[in-house]
């Protein structure tokens, strides 16, 4: 009989704790999520992606390229082929982004790179032979200041606008 009662005293225990270990494992799987049910892990890779071609179309404006490339004394053809170099590297720092945004994102951001270079160049090539870096500048800025929409504005219009999409 002693035995019975010891078998009989375990299963007042145990019996319990099993079903509230149960209930608990059930109750869990239902609260919460499973990481493949969760929200998209590319998200944050994606607004990343977002947040670098918003960086690289503030570094490769004019003003921007200007202020932190200004040397003193350098020719306008220096200071031409320093500001091509500067957006070339830039823009290939951030060629993965591509992957993360939209086909849309990316080409703006691209023509925007390659319509930057030609603008440079353009003027550079029009300036007088001795002209120097300060001639480059104001040519440049002059330039960019009397387009009638700004080409930085619109393409980061673009980016938050499909930044917004995730939200």
């Amino acid at each position: 009989m002693e035995y019975n009662d010891y078998i009989f005293d375990l299963l007042k225990i145990t019996l319990p704790a099993v079903i509230v270990l149960a209930t608990t494992v059930i109750v869990l799987k239902k609260v919460i999520p499973r990481a493949g049910n969760g929200p998209d892990p590319t998200v944050s890779l994606r607004l990343q992606a977002y947040e670098r071609l918003v960086l690289l179309v503030e570094r490769i404006s004019p003003a921007s390229l200007f202020l932190r490339n200004h040397k003193p004394g350098l020719s306008a053809t220096e200071l031409n082929a320093l500001l091509i170099a500067e957006i070339r590297a830039e823009f290939e720092h951030n060629l993965t982004q591509q992957l993360y945004v939209s086909e849309r994102s990316w080409q703006m951001t691209r023509t925007l790179k390659d319509k930057t270079v030609s603008m440079i160049n353009g003027i550079a090539q029009g300036l007088a032979e001795n002209a120097t870096g300060m001639d480059l500048t104001r040519a440049v800025l002059d330039h960019v200041s009397a387009l009638e929409n700004d080409p930085y504005q619109q393409t980061l219009a673009l980016l938050r606008e499909e930044v917004k999409a995730f939200f």
